[in-house]
């Protein structure tokens, strides 16, 4: 569900707009709903998230903007985070609202945050193919930056094989 790109948000006014129809779709597919919004958003739909039936992924480290983990609303989110069927895609870092649309690196004290919030709930994820940026990232890079902010291979392994392998059900080896 996504109400954080112009023209995908233009139409919604909030996530309980159609949250509950496509979480009892997903619920039959056995599926998750993700969802990318504005943190301000997502708060605003804090209860029902916190209550639905299917696995929420949560995209863009939440759109926090310039809210700071310690906040009010970030802690809120982190919070939600703590909940069991609650994911965080570590996607686009570029994508936080604020003043470089270059950034490549996520905000270091909220992904600590997030990934202390829910060590065993967090995926990566390159945003490929990186639709309504004008500079696109290069996906190799990105990836290789994780291993500048994650540098234990315990982290890494559990965000990129791990955490995935048990949201979409992928054998584990």
């Amino acid at each position: 569900m996504n109400l954080y790109s112009p023209m995908k948000a233009a139409g919604s006014k909030s996530l309980g707009d159609s949250f509950s129809a496509m979480a009892h779709l997903a619920r039959d597919m056995k599926w998750h709903v993700q969802v990318i919004a504005p943190l301000g958003i997502l708060l605003e739909s804090e209860d029902l998230l916190a209550q639905s039936p299917v696995p929420v992924v949560i995209d863009h480290y939440g759109v926090h903007g310039q809210s700071r983990p310690d906040s009010g609303e970030g802690r809120r989110l982190l919070g939600l985070m703590r909940r069991p069927h609650i994911w965080m895609k570590l996607s686009a870092p570029y994508r936080q609202g604020d003043d470089d649309p270059l950034r490549t690196e996520p905000d270091r004290e909220w992904l600590s945050a997030q990934i202390a919030a829910a060590p065993d709930r967090c995926v990566w994820g390159s945003n490929w193919p990186h639709p309504n940026e004008t500079t696109k990232p290069n996906d190799a890079m990105l990836f290789d930056l994780m291993a500048k902010w994650a540098p234990d291979e315990a982290t890494r392994n559990r965000i990129l094989v791990t955490n995935p392998a048990t949201l979409y059900g992928f054998p584990k080896s």
